[in-house]
């Protein structure tokens, strides 16, 4: 049967198609079936046989690059962790770190503090380095919390907060925030 599908490869198909007119449904979904799995094995090799030829191909590119003097590395100097680690303006990656936690963390007043450092070494004035918004609330936190530092500026305030112990309760800041 076989050589006479390499025979008459046109009338062979238009017997086949009749054949299959003629089946029954069940016989019908079966064949289809038997089709895509034999389709999805086929993809399948194929895939498996590109990907040992790039395995093949950068193999024997790997082995040819071993055996060139000349090589497409880094020099040296261009991997110093020292450099890599520094970048040219500091403070201006600082702010932008800033920006999205000030916007998500607006009622920390950690956020505020880490705000002040960040803006006071860069030189900004001090109405930039807190929102207005934000200033009377971060003065008045403090205070309730510390009696102490009545009437102090903003950068001792923030002074005080960072002094005042190792490890402030955050939990308590926390509370006072949100009561405001």
């Amino acid at each position: 049967m076989a050589s006479e599908r390499r025979n008459m490869p046109y009338e062979n198909k238009k017997q086949e198609t009749a054949e299959i007119e003629n089946l029954a449904p069940s016989e019908l979904k079966k064949l289809r079936n038997k089709q895509r799995k034999a389709q999805r094995k086929a993809e399948i090799l194929q895939a498996e046989a590109t990907a040992a030829a790039e395995k093949r191909e950068l193999h024997n590119k790997s082995r040819q690059s071993t055996n060139d003097p000349e090589t497409d590395s880094l020099p040296l100097d261009e991997l110093v962790p020292d450099k890599l680690a520094k970048v040219p303006d500091p403070l201006e990656q600082a702010i932008k770190f800033l920006q999205p936690l000030q916007r998500l963390c607006s009622d920390k007043i950690e956020t505020h503090i880490l705000a002040y450092d960040i803006y006071s070494r860069k030189g900004a004035r001090m109405m930039y380095m807190l929102d207005k918004s934000k200033q009377q609330e971060a003065i008045s936190l403090v205070v309730s919390l510390r009696p102490s530092m009545e009437g102090l500026t903003i950068p001792l305030c923030a002074e005080g907060v960072r002094a005042s112990s190792p490890r402030p309760d955050w939990n308590e800041l926390e509370y006072e925030v949100t009561s405001l």
